[in-house]
């Protein structure tokens, strides 16, 4: 230790201006240290602690809420359902769907959330000296994501990150702007911005932050059908959580993944290191629960009944006897008890725990095992029993419910036709047999059986007469299904489908199949239109007549059939005047192509006509449009003017999506006096 006086004579000597010049410097030192002292005081004081007091009143409001809401309950987990459904476009993952709060939840705290925002801009605008500005920052980015307003709260943290890049909260700041990226689907930006918040959160040592952002890392790798990619993350976050409880629970997460995964045995072993952590009572259950289910399925039967024997005899899990009852019905399925055994446990489990989603994923999981078996009949008698209530399995089960239903049906029809050849049947029910056949290959092949795809597809082509536009989608389908196997005769399907079937839509997706260009094809109907209306704008109305009519006789499925009923029409009315013509062709079109625009745009117009023709009183279809006139004009003084017998109608339009008709669409005649030719 250093004496006073040893102290004193290391201080060099100064002159006088020297010794005046260094007293300035410190007290000017010692004065701004006092201000800086006094501006952080002063802030503190009376806006931070108040916000800082708010926040932990908001967070223990909602640990209250969740706790009065919480059920506890273990998860139902079934082999190869690790990957989520495919969602919209519009839709979070469920992981994310954790950090939306109810309105109820919110409700309760919305005005201390507010006053933090008030008393943040308050300190932001009057104490931005203080060295506290980033701390309210964080709050104030805090509030804004627990409102759910998630730019805001991706602003304060990009201010924060920008202001003060070595702040202690760096890291705090870099997982709120990730998960602010990620609710707003914004999943590159969330990727990168967790990566840095790794970065951040190991030179800070913060092992709090680095186990939630590896965990969104897994949650994440699993919502884009990454697996595998999830498992990394997942023992990261086991190894660097402090907390033991939070620990026991990233470890349950891990091992369930496995277990999902089919990786059995690996399973097994991390279920049982989640014991060796301090789980709570139901992340001890699941772990127990389930490691035995991975010991049966990985064929240590004998130590899975020990296990579940356990599990059934202890007063701790009496409240989850179900799940253990699954599990035991899982194990005498696999040891090949007898049918008389099974039937006892199945009905014993179905009194006294009907509903039960463990029961209900047991039988899911049975049915499953029987459709790769090949009995569909008693494979959709269980799948169809999971179906009875709501549980983890529910989508899926209805999913194979539905199709094996459509199998049933099918092959219904097939059998009644079993012994008949194709030329003995009328061509309705031929074709009703065919449709069947070909069902029947689209059930196999989601159900992936390879072998009978091939088989039921070609029966349908036998059943399918050569002029039938369904044998089109017979065609395309087993083109399809032979490209990988049998390419030479892919091609030879889909050329069939292209050439002989053009006007369907069949023949795009072959022609895509194929690599073929629009250009490689040609669509006779398009052409004998655009004739049409060349012919139509020099003068020669007989020849554009003649062309449209052949493309209204040749062509009625072609999307250019109602094009030109329309310039039929439009010919008939614009151009040579014969409004009896166009009336009859106008009708035609609104009989034959009811939801097309082309039909739309003459609609009310043509009951005006008809109605003005056959006598009917005009005031009962103004009574169906209220609006007057199809065009809502009105005359002089504001009254409705009488309708035209035809409505002028412009150029025929191009090509629109199709707009649906009123359903009050009266069944037009149609039209018995042919039209006059000019």
């Amino acid at each position: 230790m250093v004496t006073a006086p040893a102290a004193r004579a290391r201080i060099p000597s100064l002159g006088g201006a020297a010794m005046g010049r260094w007293s300035i410097a410190l007290i000017g030192s010692l004065a701004l240290g006092g201000c800086q002292l006094w501006w952080n005081a002063e802030a503190y004081f009376n806006t931070y602690y108040n916000m800082h007091r708010l926040m932990k009143e908001v967070e223990s409001e909602f640990e209250y809420y969740d706790e009065t809401r919480r059920t506890e309950r273990p998860r139902v987990l079934v082999p190869d359902s690790v990957l989520p459904e495919p969602l919209e476009a519009t839709e979070l993952p469920t992981f994310l769907r954790a950090y939306i709060i109810e309105p109820p939840k919110l409700q309760v705290v919305q005005q201390r959330l507010d006053s933090i925002l008030r008393k943040g801009s308050k300190l932001l605008a009057l104490r931005a000296r203080s060295e506290l500005v980033d701390d309210a920052l964080l709050l104030m980015a805090q509030t804004f994501f627990y409102r759910g307003e998630w730019l805001p709260a991706q602003v304060k943290c990009q201010e924060l990150l920008q202001l003060f890049p070595n702040s202690p909260l760096a890291a705090d700041a870099q997982l709120l702007l990730a998960k602010s990226y990620l609710m707003q689907r914004k999943i590159a930006l969330g990727k990168r911005t967790l990566s840095r918040t790794i970065d951040a959160a190991w030179r800070q040592g913060r092992s709090d932050i680095l186990a939630e952002a590896y965990r969104l890392l897994a949650e994440l790798a699993l919502a884009q059908g990454d697996a595998e990619g999830a498992l990394r993350p997942y023992r990261h976050a086991v190894a660097i959580e402090p907390d033991a409880r939070l620990r026991a629970r990233w470890q349950l997460e891990l091992a369930a993944l496995l277990y999902r995964l089919r990786r059995y045995e690996e399973a097994a072993a991390a279920f049982q290191q989640v014991l060796r952590y301090s789980p709570e009572l139901v992340v001890e259950f699941e772990a127990r629960l389930y490691r035995a289910a991975a010991l049966i399925r990985s064929g240590g039967l004998a130590e899975a009944e020990a296990l579940l024997r356990q599990l059934k005899s202890s007063r701790r899990y009496a409240q989850w006897v179900g799940y253990v009852l699954a599990q035991e019905l899982t194990l005498r399925r696999r040891a090949g008890a007898s049918d008389e055994e099974l039937r006892r446990i199945e009905r014993q489990a179905d009194s006294a725990f009907s509903g039960n989603p463990a029961l209900l994923a047991a039988h899911y999981e049975y049915g499953l095992e029987l459709l790769q078996q090949g009995d569909l009949r008693r494979a959709q008698r269980y799948i169809a029993r999971a179906t009875v209530a709501r549980s983890p399995v529910f989508a899926r089960a209805q999913y194979y419910n539905r199709l094996l239903a459509r199998w049933e049906q099918a092959t219904a029809t097939v059998e009644s036709a079993r012994q008949r050849a194709p030329e003995e049947l009328p061509d309705t029910l031929r074709t009703r047999v065919a449709d069947a056949l070909y069902e029947l290959g689209r059930v196999y092949a989601q159900l992936g059986k390879a072998d009978s795809v091939e088989r039921f597809y070609r029966a349908a082509l036998r059943w399918y007469e050569e002029g039938n536009p369904r044998r089109a989608r017979a065609l395309l389908a087993l083109g399809e299904w032979l490209r990988s196997n049998n390419p030479a005769e892919s091609d030879s399907l889909l050329e069939q489908v292209v050439w002989r079937y053009p006007a369907t839509p069949y023949s795009a997706y072959a022609r895509q199949l194929l690599g073929y260009t629009e250009e490689a094809v040609v669509d006779t109907a398009a052409e004998l239109y655009r004739s049409g209306m060349l012919l139509q704008a020099i003068g020669e109305y007989a020849f554009a007549q003649r062309q449209w009519q052949r493309v209204v006789e040749g062509y009625p499925e072609s999307p250019y059939a109602p094009k030109a009923l329309y310039a039929l029409g439009w010919l008939y009315e614009r151009r040579l005047g014969h409004r009896d013509s166009a009336l009859a062709y106008y009708a035609e079109l609104v009989a034959r192509y009811p939801q097309t625009p082309y039909a739309r745009e003459v609609y009310t117009s043509v009951l005006y006509a008809l109605a003005h023709r056959e006598g009917v009183p005009v005031d009962s279809i103004r009574q169906r449009y209220p609006g007057g006139t199809p065009s809502g004009e009105k005359g002089r003084g504001g009254r409705e003017n009488p309708p035209p017998v035809l409505e002028p109608v412009p150029e025929p339009p191009p090509v629109q999506p199709d707009i649906p008709m009123p359903k009050t669409t009266p069944e037009l005649p149609r039209p018995v006096p042919s039209p006059r030719k000019p």
